[in-house]
């Protein structure tokens, strides 16, 4: 398991269509998919 920091973004951008979003709910899925 890693810490990614975002920076320059707010707290819930995940919730926005906006690629830095993609990529984020990208990674969560890789996590857990182990």
């Amino acid at each position: 398991m890693k810490w990614k920091v975002w920076q320059g973004l707010f707290h819930v951008f995940i919730l926005f269509d906006m690629p830095e979003a993609d990529l984020a709910i990208k990674e969560i899925g890789d996590f857990f998919k182990g």
